[in-house]
């Protein structure tokens, strides 16, 4: 486990999202975080507030959701775990953009609103193959072995564990001419 500011190994990390932010990034970022999850939590109690009867208690559960999952992340240290990270943001992104149907949606089929439509969709396709073409390049990457990366105890802050920056430093290092590590 390790904090990613000074690349140096450590035996434990903070758990807790906040603390860990400004271990590893500074203050101003953790402020800033600790400011976006307040004004999260008043956005979710004004919509609820305002919501219809009918669609509360599907709306109590993602509330309850969110709350579950930032209580975890306070004192789990989940969020840097893969899966936990996940569901940390899928519930997050539900609770703020759940929006209850009170009247069929209209549909608006203008020439600019579709032209836009679709080159957004264009970009997230071409994003998507990027993904796919640099996701295969670093399969091919990873066949590196790992004792190379960890030969010298000096060099442990490369040791690959779940999450992939110490795997990725460690391939850096052996092929530092390939297209993926270049500096522009």
């Amino acid at each position: 486990m390790g904090f990613a500011a000074d690349g140096q190994y450590r035996s434990a990390h903070v758990h807790n999202l906040f603390l860990n932010i400004a271990a590893e990034w500074g203050l101003p970022l953790a402020l800033c975080l600790l400011g976006v999850f307040l004004r999260s939590c008043w956005i979710i109690r004004q919509r609820a507030r305002r919501m219809p009867e009918s669609q509360k208690p599907l709306y109590a559960c993602l509330v309850l959701a969110f709350v579950s999952v930032m209580t975890n992340v306070q004192f789990a240290g989940a969020q840097v775990m893969p899966v936990s990270a996940l569901v940390l943001v899928l519930v997050i992104g539900l609770a703020l953009g759940y929006k209850p149907i009170t009247a069929p949606p209209q549909v608006n089929t203008s020439t600019s609103q579709s032209l836009k439509a679709t080159l957004f969709w264009a970009i997230l396709m071409l994003l998507l193959c990027y993904q796919v073409f640099a996701g295969a390049a670093l399969y091919r990457l990873s066949d590196i072995p790992v004792a190379e990366c960890v030969k010298d105890g000096s060099r442990l802050s490369y040791y690959p564990r779940f999450w992939v920056q110490g795997r990725i430093d460690c391939m850096a290092e052996a092929e530092p001419d390939h297209w993926l590590f270049q500096r522009l």
